[in-house]
C-alpha cells in the first residue's frame, strides 16, 4: 500500500478557503475538503460483503479503490487559479483493523458464513 497523506485542512488552508467571506471572523468550515466524503448505500455495503452492524461512528477503516479519471479541469483569472481531477471509483474494498479486536478471532462456534465473512475481510 502506498504512503497515505492526511487530507485534513490546516488553519491556513481553512483561512484561504474563507478569505472571500468577510462575515466569517474566525476560520470555520469542514476539517476536510469538499468531495472527499464517500457515501455507500445499503446495496453497496452488501456488495462489499460487510454489514452495517460491523461499524460504529468514528471507526477507522482501510479503503482500497481503483478509479478512472473522468475529467481534468483548470481555471484561472484575477490572481486565482484552480485545478481539479474528477475520479470515478470502479472497484473498491473496505477492511477494518483486526489487531486487538474481539471480532478478529475465528471461533469454533462461528457459522460457516461468519468464518467466510471474516476471512474475506482479511483478504483470503
Amino acid at each position: 500500500m502506498p504512503n497515505l497523506i492526511s487530507m485534513k485542512l490546516n488553519r491556513k488552508e481553512i483561512e484561504e478557503r474563507n478569505k472571500l467571506d468577510t462575515a466569517v471572523p474566525e476560520p470555520t468550515g469542514p476539517e476536510y475538503p469538499w468531495g472527499l466524503t464517500i457515501r455507500l448505500d445499503k446495496a453497496c455495503v452488501e456488495k462489499l460483503d460487510v454489514r452495517f452492524s460491523d461499524f460504529k461512528i468514528g471507526d477507522t477503516l482501510d479503503l482500497s479503490a481503483k478509479c478512472t479519471i473522468k475529467g481534468l479541469q483548470q481555471s484561472q483569472g484575477g490572481g486565482y487559479e484552480d485545478k481539479s481531477v474528477e475520479l470515478q471509483i470502479t472497484d473498491m474494498a473496505l477492511q477494518q483493523g483486526f489487531e486487538g479486536e474481539e471480532d478478529a478471532s475465528l471461533g469454533w462456534d462461528d457459522s460457516d458464513r461468519e468464518v467466510d465473512r471474516k476471512l474475506k475481510r482479511r483478504g483470503y
